[in-house]
């Protein structure tokens, strides 16, 4: 009996992997009848139909790394060097350019949207709350009287909501952000599908992320004196928590630590006509094929910087 629910397994991989081929190619065969047709229009300059040509490249890579997200992560999971290959998808044409990575650690600012106490034996990360995005924006470089005012407002702006934010640039609705604190702080925030926070990859640690352990509840001080002696990330979470001098029961609204994280961060160029169009995307590996969590357009190196 155990043989043959190995072999069926076996075969349900072999037909899900088959199944993530055959989807790479479909999206490659409409993307080309597509661009076929885009380059058939008379009434569109040339630059026109070369940038239009180039987003829809872009977007056919975006499809084609949903499917492809999980047996990446997987295969990294052995050998770390395969994030840093770049797959290829050929459009007939056009070209699309797909980097994958490792989401970088951050601070989910839907986690602001409720406050839960946490109980004896509760296996649920707790909410974070005002104070918790406070100590963040202190660790950040912000004064005490500033930091306690916008955490006591954004947890009242994503608590009020009633639906969870699409975006961390909707911080910038929150009186008193600016865009240049945006800016600031915008590369440790990020907007999850969820209301808890985002686990951490120790792995990917680093003094950067001194402003997101606060958040997260964890001791400045310990934190900092932590990130220091190890800047590259921690090879375990038993010597994450060791470095830490602390327990996971210690902290407040600190989530699950581990070596991986279920979030793929994908930079997607498509090329067309002399044309580039870059997009990055933040895809949820936990379902095949990856859930798209956030995206935008980048501007071409080119054209200018920023995003």
């Amino acid at each position: 009996m155990s043989g043959r629910r190995l072999r069926m397994r076996r075969a349900e991989r072999g037909a899900a992997l088959l199944a993530v081929l055959g989807l790479v190619v479909l999206l490659g065969g409409l993307a080309t009848v597509g661009l076929s047709r885009l380059g058939a229009a008379t009434d569109l300059s040339h630059a026109a139909r070369a940038g239009a040509a180039a987003r829809m490249a872009a977007s056919a890579g975006i499809a084609a790394a949903q499917a492809l997200a999980l047996p990446k992560r997987a295969a990294a999971r052995t050998d770390p060097a395969t994030w840093g290959q770049p797959e290829w998808l050929d459009l007939g044409g056009a070209t699309a350019e797909i980097r994958f990575a490792e989401a970088p650690n951050c601070f989910n600012l839907n986690s602001l949207a409720q406050r839960r106490e946490g109980r004896a034996g509760d296996p649920e990360p707790m909410r974070a709350g005002g104070a918790d995005f406070a100590r963040l924006l202190r660790a950040a470089g912000l004064g005490l009287i500033e930091a306690e005012a916008l955490g006591r407002r954004t947890a009242a702006m994503v608590g009020g909501r009633g639906v969870l934010l699409a975006d961390p640039s909707e911080w910038l609705e929150v009186p008193g952000v600016t865009p240049e604190l945006y800016a600031r702080v915008a590369p440790l925030l990020c907007a999850l599908p969820n209301r808890d926070p985002m686990p951490l990859n120790v792995q990917r640690l680093s003094r950067r992320d001194l402003p997101i352990l606060a958040g997260l509840g964890f001791d400045e001080a310990r934190a900092r004196a932590a990130l220091a002696g190890q800047p590259g990330g921690f090879s375990s979470v038993s010597r994450f928590w060791q470095a830490m001098g602390t327990s996971e029961g210690e902290t407040e609204a600190a989530a699950a630590a581990g070596v991986s994280s279920r979030y793929v961060e994908v930079h997607v160029i498509g090329r067309a006509m002399g044309a580039e169009a870059h997009r990055l995307v933040l895809l949820d590996s936990a379902a095949q094929p990856a859930r798209v969590v956030a995206a935008r357009w980048l501007v071409p190196p080119a054209q200018g910087s920023g995003a």
